[in-house]
């Protein structure tokens, strides 16, 4: 089956008062927006759906239905703001897999490779994670995931043999790098069950045993402490949460935070350097990581 799409690009103040039009008066399938240039939104507030400044809507309907009258009762409100509309064909395809055409295998520090599961690892005796892009954040393409793979990829050593926290798991890809690089034992916390789901599969596809890997709930996690905790989350979590986390490491453990902007790093310094001795602050692309030895 293949879809028809109206794509609307206008300003951000009519975008969402348009979308839901699409959906409860124009009985859209679906309704989707996307950035119609190029402008990141960091870390939002909690609750809110913040758009770009020129937002475009997409709204899908079936290839039989007649679209004419439904562009006809938006065009002059869109016209009015100086919007744009256009209509396209969209061929029906299994969209994961396309989308998997474009994930690659990447390799970070010396041995540490990320692959998708329908490409053969290009250094077979590597340390190799297998994933594919899915519901949970995580798959390495990220600046602050890169920086926390490539962080443990020049420090096996400090790996090795360790029990190790990875709070915010999404993935699970810290843990499965934490255990890949020998560390004894690893727990995944996220308040997203969709991401307790996906870490304990992707843990199953790399084939860690399931004595090695646990992963909770907050309120189902166990109490205890850990040699290393990774968080890579967000700034407002980190501060928030800061006496929690450096509450499960252990006396001389290890914490690498990530998820922040170069620019938030003095903040989050000053509120975990009463729990830490900051050793060491990474860049990479306009974001961060800062680590440090538990006091």
């Amino acid at each position: 089956m293949s879809w028809q799409q109206i794509q609307v690009q206008l300003p951000q103040a009519y975008a969402e008062q348009l979308g839901d039009k699409f959906s409860d008066e124009l009985d859209a399938l679906a309704v989707t927006y996307q950035d119609a240039s190029d402008t990141p939104i960091f870390e939002p507030d909690i609750g809110t759906t913040p758009l770009w400044e020129q937002t475009k809507v997409t709204a899908l309907y079936n290839e039989d239905q007649d679209i004419g009258p439904i562009v006809d009762s938006i065009s002059s409100q869109v016209t009015k703001v100086g919007g744009q509309i256009s209509v396209t064909g969209l061929a029906d395809e299994i969209w994961e897999r396309v989308w998997l055409k474009h994930f690659k295998p990447i390799r970070f520090g010396q041995k540490t490779w990320v692959c998708p599961t329908h490409i053969s690892p290009p250094e077979p005796d590597a340390v190799n994670i297998i994933l594919d892009p899915g519901l949970a954040f995580g798959t390495g393409t990220h600046p602050t995931t890169a920086l926390c793979l490539t962080w443990l990829d020049r420090h096996q050593d400090q790996v090795k043999s360790k029990k190790a926290l990875d709070f915010g798991c999404g993935s699970g890809i810290l843990a499965i790098a934490a255990l890949k690089h020998g560390a004894a034992n690893a727990v995944g916390i996220d308040i997203d069950p969709q991401a307790i789901t996906a870490s304990i599969e992707n843990t199953q596809t790399n084939q860690i045993a399931e004595n090695q890997f646990k992963a909770y709930l907050p309120d189902d996690a166990p109490t205890q402490t850990y040699d290393l905790v990774m968080a890579n989350i967000l700034k407002g979590p980190l501060i928030e949460l800061c006496d929690l986390i450096c509450g499960q490491i252990n006396k001389g453990g290890q914490l690498i935070l990530s998820g922040l902007l170069e620019a938030q790093v003095s903040e989050i310094v000053k509120n975990y350097e009463k729990h830490l001795k900051i050793e060491n602050i990474e860049t990479k692309e306009g974001w961060a990581l800062v680590y440090g030895i538990k006091l």
